[in-house]
């Protein structure tokens, strides 16, 4: 997995490369992590260059998400592909997390 962090009008972008499963779970939590330094953080992960969610690697995102909300922080997501926005939908996460089509939707729903 590779994940490439820019800044856009005080919201941290992590573009998230490759499959999201348990084996990156210390590479995820460590990129959140340095953002949460910074609290209140917002955070936005973009799916569009990821193919594969498995479902430990829901459980990983379901623990980031915990992490940053406990510290009053903010984490969206957007850009996912089809076949990973149905992974969500049938996990009914889509209940739990803000899931945007682009990019720009997503930063502006930041408060």
């Amino acid at each position: 997995m590779d994940i490439q962090k820019t800044d856009e009008s005080g919201v941290t972008v992590l573009a998230l490369e490759g499959c999201i499963d348990f084996a990156v779970r210390k590479a995820l939590f460590d990129a959140v992590q340095a953002v949460l330094l910074d609290a209140p953080a917002k955070i936005l992960l973009l799916f569009h260059n990821v193919d594969i969610v498995h479902t430990t690697g829901l459980g990983v995102l379901v623990s980031l998400f915990k992490e940053v909300t406990s510290k009053n922080g903010q984490m969206k997501f957007g850009c996912m592909k089809p076949e990973v926005y149905d992974l969500f939908q049938v996990t009914r996460l889509v209940k739990i997390f803000e899931i945007y089509e682009t990019k720009e939707e997503a930063l502006k729903s930041f408060s």
